[in-house]
């Protein structure tokens, strides 16, 4: 009852707008109120399930307006009504006062095919009764909401009559995802604002401002069963107001209004009634056929009937056939492929409608020069679509089972061979990769020739690919290719670890010529972070004219958070607070002249609205997600433009020829497997590989466990198998060498075993001379020994003799020595007294008569001095004397000229009883003869002269003495080492011969 009252209630207003909107409103629309209560009557009574659908008349589907309509036309039989028409498919004409029908409101339609397709709105009759209600409802202020299933066309239809409203309205978008908060919203909200006199805000000037929420059922429901962006929204609806959140003060909000989009099959299914009872809300089911049939084939028509694409008359007779089969195929896919748990994302809506036939327009005459080629390109498109998101074999069979079925029902005149042909690939690089045109692939070879170039092109440009292009690899590069090609283009690649979807995303976006950003992560990256790398990505797209891919894997999203502006991207390439207002304006100053030279006036809406299609246009987001476990189905629930604004390429397990064809070129890398055992190998890795996934199934079923065999567990038994197989081949390499170096040592050793025992041979004859001549010098060895011996004993003996000598002649030489410093100052004494000599005291002492003893003994020793060769002469009288001086001239000449050096023994001898006389003394003469005192004096100098040099002779002998003893001694020691010597070697030789007698035995 509690519902029925709230529908009455907004029927009522739907009727006062009616009312102020039409000046006269017949007076039988009043009837509707009461037999209002009959449509829930009646629903109820047929088990129509309308919990989920909600106000006006729309709400019913086909089978329950079929119900309606005859319960109305039984209910008002006054009133007339056409016969052929549903009351749904008329209106009112308020000139004519009569029924209409709402396909005479349909407005012609030109297409713009440079738009996105899934930006196009062909008008039908749902749409145009949709628009009719909103126009009059958004003229009126009144919020409005559709709600509808995943591509149904919602957003669409409302973004359709935002883009037109006139230049007096302001737009802002805010899409919900489950992670959206008030304080999100509330941002969102109030930047488009300005502050106004007082508390009051509003949108600038005097425009009215439109939020458009999209999904506004999606944020999480907390624990207290509250939903937060909602409560401010109503709180707004409700006071017109709310409250700032710093400064807890109140803001009026003026001149706003809301028109909202929801799901009611994801999110939290509903909203809050308090939020609700303030929408007008719309159900928008799936188009009928007919609409469906309307819009692709107004489409198609446009493209094929175009003169400038020149398509043969065969080609444009196939509009209408495709497009039935296209909605044919679409219905079975459906009813027969239904979502579950598992297989969450098996929802076919108009996105898929919308992707086929974005396909199909890129055929030109080239492209499609006949019925059967542009049939094919349908049928290519339609798998593209359709079989590309299907998780299993089981499912694809099937799809290609209905495919052959719909397409040998639609095109009963073409060559069903020639259209299933495969390699079933299109692509814009089929024929070069520098001239794009979306043509057929010819055949795997040409395909992988092109591959392989644009892979060594990226090597060079870019960075390192070392890819295994077998023909499913080939066949996800056409894929991703397709996408990105794609107005709008977003891709989420779904596959297990190690297949290949990050590398082929990249090389099939330099294929495409974009340039690929990764976030990098680093421990403290966070969602701040996050905007920062996008704004500069949204920069360098939108602004610096660089088309880009953002690949994003299950590694770079650490935290869920990050999937809220990921899903802001995908849904409406707009986030909020990305750019601060100063970034804003001069997106907005660069944009200008863009804006000017497409026909738009150049006001900050238009810039910026231009700058975010850029960005949407020339931006390609690439999710690669895991399907294991269940993260990517929550992270479709809570943020559903992942699923719904994204292209699907599932990764399958690799086909057996995958796993050879990926284990033969990394089994190639070993040069120490032969090519036979390569390909052996490599077939039963594949076959161990596909045994193991066979087994993990009946595990499965039988334990309930998971066990998963993925391609980069394949990757690493490839890896361990080629660590293992070089580490055993450096192994038995090493034993080899090994055992080869034995070989060849032993073999080395037997040439020298034979060298030897020759040797041996020839040895043996000489052995027993070498054994006499051995014992021969070991004979003259001892006997050297015992002459070295005796030799050394004398020398032993002569040294001691030598050293006693020496010992002695040191002695006498420390005698010498001092004799010799006694004697020197005698000398030089009597060299003194000798110079006092001179001829008068010669003459005085010659004229002595009878002079006193001691001074005629003084002439004697001067006469035996004078003694020629020691003949001493027997008359030493004075009268002698007296004869020697009888010159005193000659006399004193050979005084001095004396030969002092070599005086003669004898007179040595014959002086010494004169020496010993105690008054030869020349200080005692002096008193009695000055002359005789000076021979007294001369003739000690001779004495002790002479003395000296007996002395000086006798040290000089033992000297020499001395030095022969050494050199004999040295030469003794010489020859005792020499003979010491040459023993050694004889032994030293006796002994070899010995070692070598011994090894060779």
């Amino acid at each position: 009852m509690e519902q029925i009252c709230r529908r009455i209630l907004q029927f009522d207003t739907c009727l006062q707008v009616y009312r102020d909107y039409f000046k006269e409103f017949p007076n039988y629309v009043q009837a509707f109120k009461e037999p209002y209560y009959g449509v829930y009557e009646c629903c109820d009574k047929k088990n129509i399930e309308i919990g989920r659908l909600e106000d006006q008349l729309s709400f019913l589907m086909d089978s329950a307006r079929l119900e309606f309509t005859k319960w109305w036309l039984s209910e008002f039989r006054d009133v007339s009504f056409p016969d052929e028409l549903s009351i749904f498919n008329c209106y009112i004409d308020m000139q004519t006062q009569k029924f209409a029908k709402w396909k005479a409101m349909i407005p012609q339609c030109e297409l713009d095919l440079d738009i996105p397709l899934q930006s196009i709105l062909v008008p039908t009759v749902e749409t145009t009764r949709l628009r009719y209600f909103m126009d009059i409802l958004m003229e009126h202020r009144h919020p409005v909401m559709l709600v509808g299933g995943a591509g149904s066309g919602k957003s669409v239809i409302v973004s359709d009559k935002l883009n037109n409203l006139p230049d007096s309205y302001l737009v802002t978008n805010a899409p919900f995802n489950f992670y959206t908060t008030s304080h999100m919203l509330q941002n969102v909200l109030e930047m488009p604002l300005e502050k106004k006199a007082g508390r009051n805000f509003g949108p600038p000037g005097s425009k009215q401002m439109i939020y458009f929420i999209d999904d506004i059922n999606m944020p999480e429901v907390d624990q207290f069963g509250t939903v937060q962006p909602h409560t401010i929204i109503r709180q707004f609806m409700d006071y017109q107001h709310w409250y700032d959140r710093s400064k807890l003060t109140l803001k009026e909000i003026h001149n706003c209004q809301f028109a909202a989009c929801m799901n009611p099959t994801s999110g939290s299914f509903t909203i809050d009634p308090r939020l609700q009872r303030h929408f007008s809300v719309f159900a928008v089911n799936f188009p009928s056929n007919e609409s469906l049939l309307h819009i692709y084939s107004t489409i198609l028509t446009q493209h094929l009937e175009d003169a400038g694409n020149k398509f043969a008359p065969s080609v444009q007779k196939l509009c209408t056939q495709i497009t039935d089969a296209a909605l044919t195929l679409h219905t079975r896919m459906s009813q027969m492929f239904l979502p579950n748990a598992i297989k969450f994302h098996y929802v076919f809506n108009m996105r898929d409608l919308a992707n086929i036939f974005t396909g199909i327009l890129y055929a030109t005459h080239e492209t499609c020069h006949d019925d059967t080629s542009i049939a094919r390109l349908y049928i290519h498109e339609a798998t593209r679509v359709y079989s590309d998101k299907l998780i299993n074999m089981k499912d694809i069979n099937s799809f290609k089972k209905l495919a052959r079925e719909v397409a040998r029902k639609s095109f009963e005149d073409c060559d069903e061979h020639k259209m299933f042909e495969e390699p079933l690939i299109y692509c814009h690089f089929s024929e070069s990769l520098s001239d794009p045109k979306y043509m057929p692939v010819k055949s795997w070879e040409s395909l992988s020739k092109l591959l392989d170039q644009a892979q060594l092109n990226y090597n060079e440009l870019v960075g390192h690919l070392d890819l295994v292009l077998f023909e499913d690899a080939m066949a996800h590069v056409c894929r991703i290719s397709r996408i990105l090609e794609a107005p709008r283009g977003n891709a989420l690649l779904i596959g297990v670890g190690g297949s290949g979807k990050q590398s082929l995303a990249r090389l099939a976006a330099f294929i495409s010529t974009l340039s690929v950003f990764q976030i990098q992560l680093r421990k403290d990256y966070g969602m701040q972070d996050l905007r920062t790398d996008i704004a500069a990505l949204y920069l360098k797209v939108g602004v610096k004219n660089v088309p880009s891919v953002f690949l994003i894997s299950d590694a770079q999203v650490p935290e869920e958070d990050f999937l809220v502006l990921i899903n802001d991207m995908l849904a409406s390439g707009e986030v909020p607070d990305l750019f601060p207002e100063d970034e804003v304006e001069s997106i907005v100053a660069a944009v200008k002249n863009e804006v000017k030279q497409s026909g738009m006036l150049d006001t900050k809406q238009n810039c910026w609205k231009f700058f975010i299609d850029k960005v949407r246009q020339h931006l390609k987001i690439v999710l690669c997600f895991s399907p294991v476990g269940s993260t990517l189905r929550i992270r479709a629930r809570k943020f559903p433009a992942i699923v719904n604004c994204t292209a699907i390429d599932w990764f399958h397990e690799w086909p057996q020829s995958a796993l050879e064809s990926v284990s033969f070129k990394f089994l190639s890398k070993l040069s120490c497997l032969s090519p036979e055992l390569r390909t052996s190998v490599s077939e039963f890795m594949a076959y161990v590989h596909g045994t193991v996934n066979e087994m993990s199934e009946i595990y499965l079923l039988n334990e309930k466990r998971y066990n998963y065999t993925t391609p980069k567990s394949f990757l690493e038994l490839i890896s361990l198998y080629a660590k293992l197989l070089t580490a055993k081949n450096e192994e038995a390499q090493e034993r080899i060498f090994r055992l080869e170096n034995g070989l060849t040592k032993l073999s080395e050793c037997a040439r020298q075993v034979d060298f030897l025992q020759a040797q041996l041979a020839e040895q043996e004859i000489n052995l027993k001379i070498k054994n006499e001549a051995a014992d021969k010098l070991i004979v003259v060895v001892s006997a050297e020994n015992m002459m070295v011996q005796k030799e050394k004993n004398i020398s032993a003996l002569e040294e001691q003799k030598v050293r006693r000598i020496e010992e002695d002649v040191s002695i006498k030489a420390k005698l010498c020595e001092e004799d010799l410093r006694k004697a020197e100052p005698a000398l030089v004494a009597a060299q003194e007294a000798l110079n006092t000599l001179n001829k008068n005291n010669l003459t005085e002492l010659r004229s002595f008569g009878a002079p006193p003893e001691a001074v005629v003994n003084v002439c004697a020793a001067v006469m035996v001095l004078f003694a020629p060769k020691g003949k001493i002469p027997k008359d030493r009288s004075w009268r002698a004397a007296k004869v020697m001086m009888g010159k005193v001239d000659t006399f004193l000449n050979d005084l001095i000229t004396y030969d002092k050096e070599h005086i003669h023994p004898k007179v040595i001898e014959a002086l010494q009883p004169y020496l010993e006389d105690p008054e030869f003394d020349p200080e005692a003469i002096m008193g009695k003869s000055a002359a005789a005192a000076g021979l007294c004096a001369w003739k000690a100098l001779q004495a002790a002269q002479d003395e000296l040099h007996e002395a000086q002779e006798k040290l000089q002998f033992l000297n020499n003495k001395i030095h022969e003893l050494e050199e004999k001694l040295n030469v003794i020691k010489s020859e005792f080492d020499a003979a010491v010597a040459e023993k050694q070697r004889y032994q030293q030789e006796a002994d070899k011969t010995a070692f070598t007698i011994d090894l060779a035995q």
